[in-house]
């Protein structure tokens, strides 16, 4: 829970949203008159990059950290985490291309130029979404892959110490491990058969 307010107030902190201010407040603040929507989508863009690039690097650490187990958990945690902040910033980014949308569709005068401005803002907006999306599920699909190898290899060394203790508690016990080719018998039940068929 305090990872999510952390990654929020992260967010919040790279697109200039105060404490005292929500991300409705920061889509009504955007207009094509001026250069805000620009500077939004920039501001987005360069966290996007931002995010990717910590993914990279802990990409790097996980593939340079050898077998060490924490520094790959901590690694995925790192990647999650980024994760989660570009597909939040992929729903503000679709969020700025409705809000600048809709603020030309309700307009009274219309402008050409400023028609045009919108929809080629539009579609570079919708460019870099379309790359954010690529970038998030590339990314994913290697959070994924060493998530379930790091899983499997929790569960070989579960099965490894559970046979280990096995064999801990048979080597304690004085059991004797027979080869499948052979009988096993016990001294004291034939003794007993002996005694019994009067032999």
């Amino acid at each position: 829970m305090d990872q999510s307010k952390t990654a929020k107030a992260k967010l919040d902190a790279a697109l200039g949203i105060s404490s005292n201010s929500s991300i409705d407040d920061f889509l009504n603040s955007l207009t094509m008159e001026n250069d805000s929507a620009k500077n939004a989508v920039n501001k987005i863009d360069d966290t996007v990059k931002e995010e990717v690039s910590v993914i990279d690097n802990a990409i790097k650490d996980m593939t340079m950290g050898g077998d060490d187990y924490n520094k790959k958990a901590l690694s995925l945690i790192a990647i999650e985490t980024s994760l989660k902040n570009i597909d939040e910033l992929i729903s503000i980014s679709k969020e700025v291309i409705k809000h600048i949308y809709e603020n030309i569709v309700c307009t009274e005068l219309v402008d050409s130029e400023l028609i045009h401005a919108a929809a080629a803002f539009i579609e570079s907006c919708h460019l870099n979404v379309k790359e954010y999306i690529d970038l998030y599920k590339d990314r994913l699909k290697f959070y994924d892959k060493v998530r379930f190898e790091m899983i499997q290899q929790q569960n070989r060394l579960q099965v490894l110490r559970e046979k280990h203790k096995l064999d801990m508690e048979k080597k304690e016990s004085g059991a004797i491990e027979v080869p499948a080719d052979m009988m096993s018998f016990d001294h004291d039940k034939i003794i007993n058969d002996l005694k019994n068929n009067n032999i």
